[in-house]
């Protein structure tokens, strides 16, 4: 979402005021993220204060959860017909540990397992 300064949210806006073309089937899409995408977690403040800061303003420059709120705001806002949507934020998780706890509740959220 942060990659090439938010080109993927331009793409976004401009297929959201088109005539955007209907979803003829439900779609089940699960927008995750880590809690601690944008901060340090816990074994981070091993390394050294100048590793730290770097990490940190890597994790901040990139915006994960607040961008990936913000994407989430604006499908639930385009109303798309037929688009379920979901959004999680798995606390004390950075990007890649969440994938793994996403794929779970992906898969339950995709073939309806409660």
């Amino acid at each position: 979402m942060w990659f090439s300064d938010g080109y993927m949210f331009k793409v976004l806006s401009k297929y959201l005021l088109d005539n955007q073309p209907p979803l003829i089937n439900p779609v089940n899409l699960l927008i995750s993220v880590g809690g601690s995408e944008q901060s340090l977690l816990p074994f981070d403040r091993k390394l050294s204060k100048e590793k730290q800061n770097l990490l940190l303003k890597h994790r901040q420059n990139r915006k994960m959860v607040d961008n990936s709120k913000h994407l989430f705001d604006q499908l639930k806002q385009a109303k798309i017909h037929n688009l379920n949507l979901s959004y999680k934020v798995y606390p004390q998780q950075s990007h890649k540990t969440a994938a793994i706890i996403a794929l779970q509740d992906g898969i339950q959220i995709n073939f309806n397992i409660h």
